[in-house]
């Protein structure tokens, strides 16, 4: 009469104990196949029995006693082979015994973390039981096909636990390398280390450079790291929570920041170009023979270099748009044909519109009389390297400022990385000149900088053009007023 099992698990070895238990008078001392057979059916429920957690429970207690007595039986009868069998002179369930330790132990040694085998009491530990193992196991018969299963079974242990202590002492070699490169990486990827945004205004030798490092960043710096961590964490002598804590650092902080870079930019002169074409098209709309809308757009006082900057502006943003695009390694391009397309139009028919009010086109307004601006801006402009022929007249229509930006770069190596920061700062302030053009004069505006501090690139302690562009024609007899 069978026991009322209450954990599931045990129901179910019961069922298939009691169905063995029926079968076994039928199975004859000696028939090694139907023994085994039966075996093999038997275990399916010892499986479910070791994975019962309550081990107190009576019922389980009753349902293992049943197991293993069943077992032995079976295993004597296969083990049996008439005068062959009696001279074995082994106990069946003795052998029986060992086979369920040696794949407890197996078991047990399975779910070990590797890390905690760096613990060497508890290697020790093992090997005592894989050295008492091995002392019962030969205490059998080797050449007995149950012995051999047996064995077997040892041997897929002892394998699995020699394999895990060669691959530790290879760890073991490693860890120094490691741990060493650990060490750079925190200094590599350092908080102050984190690249900052372009600072406007852009010029595409900035943006050029700007992608350069986000592309190091991410596509090597970033990738390679990340492939020696994840290597690294299978390290079982190494410091996992050291590299769980870069691993987390480099993929929340330094990935997502170059992505919010990337798009930060991105996003800026994308908007930069819309506002181009939203001032094209306001220029684009202005009708020639429409007196009032002449007279607010183009005749307003600095309504025409208003406008005239805004369109430039957008030009550039586009110019910069498609360099930082093509430095990014964009694919398929983007495609601003259209828009630069607009962009000229525009220029164009805002310097006609100019043009069929030319009584009214004066010098903008002087916002400086400062000789030495005047010196410096005529000195800077007769640089041979700038050719710019002369002009007719010359005006300082912004004041002098001063300008500053920080930048960071990398430059990593084997062991040590290095951290260059730059702190750019400089004046700067424009002149507009009044030049000859073939017949014509046309207003051209100059922007001149001067550095104080930079980088190599940079040309420090003295003035320079930095940006000059046409403006709008001028009658000769105006450039004076």
């Amino acid at each position: 009469m069978s026991v009322s099992a209450q954990d599931p698990l045990t129901k179910q070895a019961l069922g298939r104990i009691e169905q063995i238990e029926k079968d076994e008078p039928a199975v004859k001392v000696g028939d090694r196949q139907a023994a085994t057979l039966a075996i093999n059916s038997l275990d399916w429920a010892g499986k479910r029995l070791a994975a019962v957690r309550d081990r107190n429970e009576a019922t389980w207690k009753d349902a293992e006693r049943r197991y293993q007595a069943l077992r032995g039986k079976l295993l004597a009868k296969a083990n049996a082979t008439g005068a062959a069998g009696a001279a074995a002179g082994y106990d069946a369930a003795k052998l029986a015994q060992l086979d369920k330790e040696v794949g407890a132990a197996f078991h047990n040694f399975k779910i070990v973390p590797a890390k905690l085998l760096t613990d060497r009491s508890r290697t020790a530990s093992i090997e005592r039981d894989l050295s008492g193992l091995a002392k019962r196991l030969a205490e059998f018969p080797a050449g007995d096909e149950a012995v051999k299963a047996v064995a077997g079974k040892y041997a897929a242990f002892k394998g699995e636990f020699d394999a895990a202590m060669g691959q530790l002492g290879k760890d073991g070699e490693a860890k120094g390398a490691i741990d060493a490169k650990l060490a750079a990486l925190d200094t590599k990827y350092q908080r102050e280390a984190i690249p900052g945004e372009l600072q406007p205004p852009y010029t595409e030798e900035q943006v050029n450079a700007f992608a350069a490092d986000l592309r190091r960043w991410r596509d090597t710096e970033l990738k390679a790291d990340l492939e020696f961590l994840a290597g690294a964490a299978g390290n079982a002598t190494v410091d996992r929570q050291h590299v769980d804590r870069l691993r987390h650092w480099l993929e929340q902080s330094w990935v997502r920041r170059v992505d919010e870079l990337d798009r930060g930019l991105h996003d800026r002169l994308a908007g930069l170009v819309a506002t181009g074409q939203q001032a094209a098209e306001f220029i684009l709309a202005t009708d020639k023979d429409d007196r009032d809308q002449v007279t607010n757009r183009i005749l307003g006082k600095g309504r025409f270099d208003e406008n005239m900057a805004r369109l430039r502006e957008g030009a550039h943003a586009i110019a910069m748009a498609d360099a930082y695009g093509k430095a990014m390694g964009v694919q398929p391009p983007v495609d601003r044909s259209a828009a630069a397309a607009k962009v000229k139009s525009a220029i164009a028919h805002l310097q006609a519109l100019a043009v069929t009010t030319l009584d009214a086109v004066r010098m903008p307004t002087s916002a400086s009389t400062d000789a030495e601006l005047l010196r410096i801006a005529e000195e800077t402009l007769k640089k041979p390297d700038y050719g710019v022929k002369g002009w007719e007249r010359l005006v300082v229509n912004t004041d002098k400022v001063r300008r500053e930006s920080r930048e960071a770069y990398v430059s990593p190596g084997a062991v040590n990385t290095t951290i260059t920061y730059y702190h750019y700062v400089w004046d700067e302030y424009q002149v507009a000149t009044a030049e000859k053009v073939g017949d014509e004069v046309w207003v051209y505006f100059n922007l001149l900088k001067y550095y104080h501090s930079g980088d190599s690139t940079k040309p420090i302690g003295r003035w320079v053009l930095s940006k000059r562009f046409e403006s709008t024609r001028i009658l000769p007899e105006n450039v004076g007023k």
